[in-house]
Order: C-alpha cells, then structure tokens, then sequence
C-alpha cells in the first residue's frame, strides 16, 4: 500500500502501544512506535538505508519521525525531521528531511545501463515533499572522500532530456553539477552537487 515505484526490499517491524479511535472510514491512530530491522532500498541511487530502533509518532493526522535516524551501508548516520502527512490515511503525502555531514547518496555502476553511476559520499540535505505517488526529492549535496561519479556522455547525445547538468568553472576546483535523472516514473527527482577536488 505504501511502498511506490523505485523503493524496494522494504522490511521491518514496528511495535508500539497505540490507541484507535474515530470512525470506520477516517480512523484515528495516535501513540509511538518502535522501528527494529526496518531497511529499504532506492533503487534508483543505489543505496540501501537502514533502521534500527527508532521511534516514530503516530497522531490523528501524521507518522512523525523527528529525532530518529537511518543509517547507510558504512553505518553512517543521517538525522530525520518530519514525516509522512496523511488525511485519515488517505492522501498520503511527504513532509520529510534528511540530513548527514557524511553518508552515501549514490551507488552504481555502469552495468546499471543508466546516465549517471558511481559511489558519491557527501554532506547532505535531502527534501521529500509532494504526495507519496508522485514524491519531489530534492538533493543538496557536496561530494567528501571516497566519492566517484560518472556522466554517460553517449546518454546525453541519445536524450537530452534525461538530464541537465551545468558546470560554472573549469578553471576552478569546485564545479557545480544540476541534474534532474531518470528515475522512475511519477517521481521528480533532483540532485545540486557541488563537486571539489576530493571527488574523482
């Protein structure tokens, strides 16, 4: 029911003392729940995120996740604000931050057959809003150790319209890369990476 195109492998538990109220077509779940084993992987950046032991709040109208944490595949740790909103568990839609000084945005390769590969590490902020069918993502980034990432130019000359990226100055040793990717559909998806020269 929650899981959309492009998150797959989802598993966990959730186990809580709740209460429920309301009626049979607006239910009213309220109490905190504990997330244990809980993963999930986007398919589209290649990473595989990871919860383990963290609350999350249910009230009458949101499943709020302030205050707990994911971690990557190197157990670095990215802090959560918000949530998911939802009108009686309809409707659903994405109010939620994810942020980390260090954690893995990207890992592909070029077997992949996509535009864009690689293994990006980086300070990050990412935004998840819109609704849960059709979720805006928006990544604010800049690369640390470790991080290599690759354009496909034989991608760019087939479909322009698969990505825009823009570097400001060669000259320099931090360029700024924009790109909306191809990712799956009914997800908009954008990534500002400011590149400097630890990046490959």
């Amino acid at each position: 029911y929650l899981v959309q195109e492009g998150i797959s492998d989802v598993e966990g538990h959730l186990t809580g003392k709740f209460t429920v109220g309301g009626k049979v077509d607006q239910p009213v779940i309220k109490g905190d729940g504990l997330v244990s084993d809980g993963a999930v992987t986007i398919d589209f950046l290649g990473i595989r995120l990871f919860i383990e032991n963290q609350l999350v709040r249910f009230d009458e109208n949101s499943i709020d996740a302030t205050g707990s944490e994911v971690l990557d595949i190197y157990g670095n740790p990215a802090q959560l604000t918000g949530g998911i909103r939802h009108d009686y568990f309809k409707d659903l839609s994405l109010d939620l931050v994810i942020e980390s000084d260090k954690f893995l945005l990207l890992k592909t390769t070029a077997d992949d057959d996509i535009m864009y590969y690689g293994h990006c590490m980086g300070d990050a902020r990412v935004d998840f809003t819109g609704s849960l069918s059709s979720p805006n993502i928006t990544v604010n980034a800049e690369n640390k150790e470790d991080t290599r990432f690759y354009l496909r130019t034989d991608y760019i000359e087939e479909d322009v319209t698969a990505g825009f990226f823009r570097f400001d100055d060669f000259s320099d040793t931090t360029d700024t890369e924009k790109s909306t990717m191809d990712v799956p559909k009914g997800i908009n998806f954008s990534l500002n990476l400011v590149a400097n020269d630890r990046a490959q």
